[in-house]
């Protein structure tokens, strides 16, 4: 048998190549880059630890098997519990969300006239089964304006980068929607589901030797590392070693008689290599450019339709004594109503250890996203600018930062718009007119980390079981 190719060196790319080793399969991973991790980097300087992509990870079975396997167990850190309060701003101002769903009732964050709209839920006649509905649409209808404005639009900002109005129910947030068509009621678990983030499920319908079995995880918890989320592509990208071959993008994928033939670029010349079937992890608008010339006519441009928005990365360092009052809390969301530049800033430093030196704040903050698609015009000057006056504004920080970092990803999040189940049941019936090519990532199975990692344990086992079969 020839090795398997897997095209993405990200973390489901990582994650697949890992466990198809571990279950005695060949793997050639193929990363355009110089480096693996995809989004995930995490940078240290000066004390400060930076996390240019994600700045924690969901505690999956699939991700706490993961963990394990890697042996990385005790460098996991879990948010500190005086890290729990989260805000959001309404009228310049940081209010605290509630900690629960029932805690709205009594929350100034809305309105006593939001509030009887909520328990006005319950009775609200459940959509159309068949229709394809906006979160907008749907929180506006069974929740209200004021939820949709204060609750779910930041929210979706801080999951997505998104804009509620495109993104469709069914797939960013299906358990929702199966709630509402079970007759379960949203004003309990709705908006339990909405402030927990996008908790998705996986499928149990296939199984691996190699692939990690599903614990009792301690609940659907965040975590990072001592040295940030980078701990988990770096280990990977360790025990794959030389299966790695990184600065050697795809030009092309040809199905053939004896399996696949992958075309690379191997510095400034062409090489074709083959591989008894393919594992496509890297990102959707990278794959809708490739030359493809499987059987069954496959094409891969219908993934250039998939929406990415950029977002910018801004972390910024200050003394604690820059600011009037202590900062606490885990971070806060910026509705799109308040009309501030940043999407979201996490407190990094009140959440985990070792993200900033002692008397000093680590603040990281999002902007761009579809709320604001221009943001990859500005300088870093412009963006640290921005960054800093929000700050001034809603936290009253004084003088200038110790510290400053920032980058911009011109392509971030895949957007779950409306009549995104096109782009899944194509893949569904690309998988099956070319046998031994398979997809996985964020496009297809959620946008987290823990969802990527899922994503690329479900790829190993389809491809295990091709193989097998």
């Amino acid at each position: 048998m020839n090795s398997v190719a897997v095209v993405g060196g990200g973390i489901t790319g990582l994650t697949a190549a890992f466990y198809l080793t571990r279950g005695g399969i060949p793997v050639t991973l193929y990363e355009k880059t110089d480096r693996v991790g995809g989004a995930i980097r995490s940078t240290l300087d000066q004390g400060f630890l930076a996390e240019d992509g994600p700045s924690q990870i969901t505690e999956t079975p699939e991700v706490a098997a993961l963990v394990e396997d890697l042996q990385l167990e005790a460098r996991r850190l879990y948010p500190s519990p005086e890290a729990k309060a989260r805000f959001i701003v309404k009228h310049g101002q940081l209010m605290e969300v509630p900690a629960s769903p029932l805690g709205l009732l009594g929350t100034k964050l809305f309105s006593g006239s939001a509030k009887l709209r909520l328990l006005a839920e319950p009775f609200i006649k459940r959509g159309d089964a068949a229709s394809d509905e906006s979160v907008a649409d749907f929180v506006r209808r069974r929740l209200g304006r004021e939820l949709l404005d204060y609750a779910v639009d930041p929210l979706i900002s801080g999951i997505y980068a998104g804009d509620p109005s495109r993104l469709s129910l069914r797939c960013a947030f299906p358990k929702l929607r199966e709630l509402e068509q079970t007759g379960g009621s949203l004003t309990a678990g709705a908006l339990g589901l909405l402030f927990k983030g996008n908790n998705r499920g996986y499928h149990k319908d296939q199984q691996l030797a190699a692939a990690p079995k599903k614990k009792n995880a301690r609940g659907r918890v965040l975590f990072s590392f001592d040295a940030g989320c980078r701990v988990l592509p770096d280990t990977l990208a360790g025990r794959l070693g030389s299966s790695i071959r990184l600065s050697t993008p795809i030009t092309g994928i040809a199905r053939t008689d004896r399996g696949w033939n992958v075309t690379v670029m191997a510095g400034d010349r062409e090489e074709t290599n083959s591989h008894s079937a393919v594992l496509l992890a890297a990102p959707a608008h990278e794959l809708g450019s490739l030359a493809n010339g499987a059987r069954g006519s496959v094409s891969f441009a219908p993934l250039n339709e998939i929406i990415y928005p950029p977002i910018a990365r801004v972390t910024l360092g200050f003394r604690e004594d820059q600011f009037p009052a202590p900062i606490r809390g885990f971070g806060f969301l910026v509705p799109s109503k308040e009309r501030f530049r940043i999407l979201g800033t996490v407190f990094a430093s009140c959440v985990y250890p070792g993200r900033a030196p002692q008397d000093c704040v680590n603040l990281s903050s999002y902007l761009g996203g579809l709320r604001n698609p221009g943001i990859t015009a500005r300088s870093s000057s412009e963006l640290f600018a921005a960054t800093l006056g929000d700050y001034r504004t809603l936290l009253g920080v004084k003088g200038e930062p110790v510290f400053a970092s920032q980058t911009v990803i011109q392509r971030a999040i895949p957007q779950y718009t409306i009549g995104y189940e096109r782009y899944r049941q194509w893949i569904a019936d690309s998988e099956l007119s070319a046998p031994g090519l398979f997809f996985a990532g964020n496009y297809r199975d959620g946008i987290s980390v823990a969802d990527s990692i899922g994503s690329g344990v479900k790829g190993a086992m389809r491809l295990a079981a091709f193989l097998n079969g």
